[in-house]
């Protein structure tokens, strides 16, 4: 293969790379719904005593504590994150989806007009079909064999111009 191909390729292919990091971002977003939508509220029963009144309390274990129907001792400091934690996380994720939305936007349009730019109708269709709505298997979905859908796809590659470049940026630690 030669260099102008793989880098037309390579080029085509960014649209699916940005949809593909939309997904893990909404999955990801997800996961932090589901945990913030676990998060329990912290009691407010808790008492303060003084030295004094510590050395009159009597020491339970957790047995007595079960058998006395007691509360269960809540010890801070796990290593949780807060709701507010979590709903900042939802948000920043939101911002990631939204300008990755925007650039996706963008390089459909630039993609879409190199390939409208093709002649050939039935190249314009396999390249639309493979980087535009991501159809791995065109041969399938095309009333053409293997091959011929192979040397559509190279010869789209082949005639295909880009009038301007769209690189991805990868901005978010996400």
């Amino acid at each position: 293969m030669n260099k102008s191909r793989k880098l037309k390729k390579s080029w085509l292919n960014q649209y699916q790379k940005i949809l593909y990091k939309i997904k893990t971002l909404e999955t990801n977003k997800k996961n932090w719904e589901d945990q913030r939508d676990r998060i329990t509220p912290i009691p407010t029963y808790f008492k303060y005593y003084t030295d004094d009144e510590i050395k009159r309390i009597p020491c339970f274990t957790k047995d007595d504590q079960v058998k006395n129907n007691m509360p269960p001792v809540i010890v801070h400091g796990s290593a949780s994150k807060s709701a507010a934690d979590i709903i900042i996380e939802i948000l920043t994720i939101e911002d990631d989806i939204r300008s990755e939305i925007s650039r996706s936007v963008r390089a459909q349009r630039l993609i879409n007009d190199a390939i409208e730019s093709l002649t050939d109708t039935d190249e314009r269709n396999v390249l639309y079909e493979h980087y535009i709505n991501g159809v791995p298997l065109i041969f399938m979905e095309m009333p053409y064999c293997y091959a011929s859908v192979k040397s559509l796809h190279q010869s789209g590659i082949d005639h295909l111009k880009i009038k301007r470049s769209f690189k991805i940026k990868n901005n978010s630690p996400h």
